[in-house]
């Protein structure tokens, strides 16, 4: 799970095993959950890119203008959905 860096190596040595390096793809897709601060969920790519050269290729946000309100949220970040395809 990217929330968790602790884990970010593991699933990073995962993907670059399964992944055909001249074709492959690796699909990741996530939302902030506030559990850490944004940076640490972003290292996640600069370490893909550093350590294993999985570079984002194309990226998407999708946000949300009532964020998580329905469920007792009012932080309109943790709404926003991010899509990323390294």
């Amino acid at each position: 799970s990217i929330y968790n860096p602790t884990y970010h190596a593991a699933l990073l040595q995962s993907a670059s095993a399964l992944i055909e390096p001249s074709t492959g793809i690796f699909i990741v897709g996530y939302s902030l959950h506030g559990n850490v601060p944004t940076s640490h969920v972003e290292r996640f790519f600069t370490e893909a890119k550093q350590e294993y050269g999985l570079e984002v290729v194309h990226e998407l946000v999708v946000e949300y203008s009532e964020g998580q309100m329905g469920i007792g949220s009012v932080d309109e970040e943790r709404g926003n959905v991010y899509l990323k395809i390294l």
